[in-house]
Formats: structure tokens, sequence, C-alpha cells
């Protein structure tokens, strides 16, 4: 048996190997549960109850890892390849549909006394699960004791067993453990998107953990090094999703944090596509990042990044709205050609990434109305507005990048007037951002408002060595949530 362990744990598996494998059994047990089942007839029921059930097993495997690895005080790889070898036990339970035994596979739900009971039980006695399900977790709760047994004390391989059960059961409780909130009003969607959504931040949180403590030094440098000056400026971006969201006369907790995820994960894609792209000129301007500073390799870049593009597919999936996808689609065509085909070297580049940056107004709006094919004038006015902001005060972003872009042949007001020219250009285009915006939003408080703003924009870019970009984004952020009190 130690051989056996010893054998697998060793095996020459990556993290992608991994994860693909999985997922492909993931699959498989989700095509069983979809074809032999007779409760999943709607269409688009079945889109979501796969990204649903997806994001739960893998959050559930994600966990495990983290857990095992804790208390066995084992290399999560290690402790991945072992479950990823007894991943094949989840396709125990479609046998009961194969064989007509139940119709359908369900969480546990009821009182708290019936799903201790059934827990107490392995789920033997219950109406759906049953047999197949007890076979499966007894199976699983063995693996779990031999595997501890090997790597610790027998006693300490108890107890690891007991909480490796009570993870299952805190995942196989959902409706019940989530049942208060996910029955409040905070939120528009169906009773399947909001347990969708809610595997998806599962997912997220397990994977990122994973990855920070496989990585412990590159999880260090990215939070130090991966554009910690522009946090505000992400903020500010959070501030115009507000916005937008309140301009659909209703605000939705869950919406809102939802379509917040689904930015985030759209912001990944450029962070990292960007990064890729832009490596040459990072190595002179930027070398302390990630990825020209060797913390991160290519291929994590590359697996970093597809998995930002799976994410914001599973999010679109859940929120089943024409316009996100839309808008989502637009972004990534234009985030890819700002990046990979170059067009970053355009003068006119920045409109482009105003764009990007000023749809964080739509995806507020259409988050909270999913289904809605049209934008109120007041949130379209708000994205113009944000636009046209975005259009004049994203070039302070190339003051510090003027060595590197000048070396790559990048066409901006810094590299094309020189540095002192350049700094009054974009003095200039700062200074006149924040009027544009409350012209466009047709506001006196905020325009006059605006003049403050603007002339510490000028003073701060005019003293650049002294100051650096910091106050700037400050400045953005602390205008756009004026805006909220104001507008």
């Amino acid at each position: 048996m130690r051989r056996i362990v010893s054998a697998i744990e060793e095996a020459p598996l990556g993290w992608g190997f991994i994860i693909i494998c999985a997922e492909a059994i993931i699959a498989f047990r989700i095509a069983l549960e979809i074809t032999f089942s007779h409760v999943l007839n709607d269409v688009l029921s079945i889109y979501v109850s796969i990204v649903f059930f997806n994001a739960w097993f893998l959050a559930l495997f994600f966990s495990l890892i983290l857990y095992l690895s804790f208390v066995g005080k084992i290399a999560q790889k290690k402790v991945a390849r072992v479950l990823l070898f007894g991943l094949p036990v989840i396709l125990l339970p479609p046998i009961g549909l194969i064989l007509g035994i139940s119709d359908r596979i369900v969480f546990l739900v009821g009182t708290w006394k019936e799903v201790l009971y059934h827990a107490a039980t392995f789920l033997m006695f219950h109406e759906y699960l049953g047999v197949f399900f007890a076979i499966e977790i007894i199976i699983f709760l063995i693996g779990v004791f031999f595997f501890l047994t090997l790597h610790g004390a027998v006693i300490r391989s108890f107890i690891g067993v007991i909480v490796a059960y009570g993870v299952l059961i805190f995942l196989g409780t959902e409706p019940v453990f989530f049942e208060t909130i996910l029955k409040s009003g905070s939120f528009g969607f169906s009773y399947d998107q909001r347990f969708a959504f809610l595997n998806i931040v599962l997912l997220t949180a397990s994977g990122i953990l994973i990855f920070f403590r496989e990585r412990v030094g590159q999880a260090r440098h990215i939070l130090s090094r991966f554009r910690p000056r522009r946090m505000m400026f992400f903020f500010s971006l959070c501030i115009a999703m507000l916005m937008g969201a309140l301009a659909s006369g209703h605000f939705y907790f869950l919406n809102f944090s939802a379509g917040l995820l689904l930015f985030c994960f759209f912001i990944a894609h450029t962070l990292l596509i960007n990064d890729m792209a832009d490596v040459a000129v990072d190595r002179v301007s930027n070398p302390a990042r990630p990825y020209p500073s060797g913390a991160l390799g290519k291929g994590t870049m590359h697996f970093l990044h597809g998995a930002a593009l799976v994410a914001m597919g599973a999010m679109l999936v859940v929120f089943q709205s024409p316009a996100l996808f839309v808008i989502t689609a637009v972004n990534i065509v234009l985030s890819v050609a700002y990046s990979t085909f170059r067009l970053r070297k355009n003068p006119f580049s920045f409109l482009l990434a105003a764009w990007g940056w000023g749809s964080a107004v739509l995806y507020g709006f259409f988050a909270q109305d999913p289904s809605s094919a049209f934008i109120s004038t007041s949130a379209l006015t708000l994205f113009y507005a944000f636009f046209l902001l975005l259009c004049f005060f994203i070039p302070v972003k190339d003051i510090k990048d003027i060595v590197g872009d000048a070396r790559e042949g990048v066409r901006n007001f810094m590299t094309m007037a020189g540095y002192e020219k350049g700094k009054i250009v974009t003095a200039i285009s700062a200074s006149i951002s924040f009027p544009a915006f409350a012209i466009v939003m047709d506001d006196a408080l905020m325009l006059i408002s605006s003049l403050f703003f603007s002339v510490c924009a000028g003073i701060f870019i005019m003293r650049y060595e002294r100051f650096g970009e910091r106050p700037l984004f400050l400045l953005l952020f602390f205008f756009l949530l004026l805006g909220i009190f104001v507008i």
C-alpha cells in the first residue's frame, strides 16, 4: 500500500494535467447525471446546472486538497495526485440513475436533524441517494484514513477523516446551510443561478488559496508588485460599476457582487495578456513585475489567463444575459487587439483602454437587469461621461513607462513630445478629464468641484518626480466617490 501511494504521489503530473483530468472525470459524471435524470428538462437550466456542478465538484476537490495537505502536512501536489487517482469514485452514484433505482441526485435538504441522520448513516436511507452514495462515501473515508495513516498517527487520521467528511457534508448541504442568505430579497437571480454563483465563489477562493500556498514566494511577489500603486484605480472602477448599478433604479447586492466578480475576471484577463505582450517594455520600465522579473513563468501566465477566460465564460452562463455576453466579447476582442496585435503602439490606443475600463458602468447596469437588452438614458449618459473621463485621464499611466515605450516604438504623449513637454500635455489632458465628466453629467456642483481636482492633477503631474502616480489615482477615486453622493 505504501509503495502504491508513494508511486502516485511522485507521479510526474503537473497542476495543469491534474486539473484537466479532474475536469474530464467531473464532466463525465455530469453528463451521466443530465442524461439519465428525469428532472433536468429545461435547456437553459441545463447550461446553468453544468456550471453549477462543475464549480461544486472542483470546489470540493480543491477544498480537500487544502485540508488534507494541512492536516497531513503533505505537499499539495502530492495530495492532488492521490485525490485524482481516487476521483473516479464519483461515477458510482449515477449507477442508481442508469438502473432506474432513482430519478435524480439531490443535495441534502430538510431540518438539521434529518440532515445529521442521513450524514450519520452515510445517506444509506436517503430517498434519492441511497446505497451507491453510501458506497462512494465509505470508499472515500477509508481512502482518506489510509492516506493520512501513512503520513501520521492513527488518532490524528481518525480526526482527519471526520473533518474530511465534514467538508463533504458542508458542500452537500448548501440548500440548508445557505438557506437564510439565499432567500433574502437582495438579488434578482433564480434559485439555480444563486447557487451556481456561490459555487463559483467557493471554487475561486479555494483555487486562489491553493495557488498562494503552492507558490508562496510568487504569491508574495504578486501581492507586492502587481501594480500595487494602481489599486485605487481598481477601486475607482468599482465606484463606476456601482454608479451603473444604481442607474438601473434598484440594487441587488448579489447581482452586483456577481457582476463585480465577472469584471474582475475580465481585469485579470487584460492584465495577464498585457503583461505577456509588454514584457519587453516592462523589463525596462517595470522590471519588478511578476512576469519580467521571472517570478511567474510563461506557462503559469498562460494557465492563469486560460483560467480567467474559463471563469468569464462560467459567469456569463450564470447570468444568461445577452447584453453582458456581447459587452464581454467586445472587450476581449479589443484587449487582444490592444495587447497581442500591438495596437498599443498607436497614439489613439487609449480609446480602446477607455472603452474597456468604462464598460464597468455597463457591467453594473446589466448585472442588475440580466435579461434586459436596452440601457436607460441615465446609464448611457454615465457610460459616456466615464468613457470621456478615462480618455483624458489614462495617459497619466504612460509617464513612468516612457523609456520602455520609446524603445519599443510605442507612440503616446510622452514618447512623441519628450519627457518635459509630454508631462505638460498629459497634465492638460488630466485636468480636462474631471470637468468633462461633470459637463456630460450636467451637474453644476460636480463641475465646480472638478476645478479643484483639475488643479491638483496638474500639480501632481508637473511634479511627478516627487509625487509619482499614486496621488493621481487617489484623485480619480475621490472624484468618483463624490459623484455617487452628488449626482
